[in-house]
């Protein structure tokens, strides 16, 4: 098979990739002034992204957010195809600092209907 047949199927792959989102209100200012929101999983067969932040506007999920410092009760995506789960977090974001979201079962043992995850904040150095 020819290389140039697997260009559209990386291009669809590309495009559906969640791309990092910079709130409005924090576009032109220094980094030294901003939070950035990252997110993960520790499930690997449920990816997460992030759906919502209180206050700021997003257009689609995302997996990084920056915005200006500040309070925001944050929802995250987490589906693996089938099933999807919405946990939140409040995260108290510092000017120049990063904070790693990471989506976690709270207990694995209970059907799939009924599982629970949680978001543990980290501020990262």
């Amino acid at each position: 098979m020819r290389p140039a047949a697997f260009l559209p199927a990386i291009l669809l792959c590309a495009c559906a990739a969640p791309a990092p989102y910079t709130a409005p209100a924090a576009a032109g200012r220094s980094s030294a002034e901003l939070a950035r929101l990252l997110v993960a999983s520790e499930a690997k067969q449920f990816p997460c992204t992030i759906m919502g932040v209180k206050g700021v506007e997003l257009e689609g999920k995302k997996s990084e957010v920056t915005l200006l410092p500040g309070r925001y009760q944050v929802t995250l995506h987490c589906s693996s195809g089938f099933h999807e789960v919405k946990p939140q977090a409040e995260v108290l974001a510092r000017a120049g600092k990063r904070y790693m979201l990471t989506a976690y079962f709270v207990d694995d043992s209970i059907t799939i209907f009924n599982m629970k995850m949680r978001v543990r904040v980290a501020e990262l150095p």
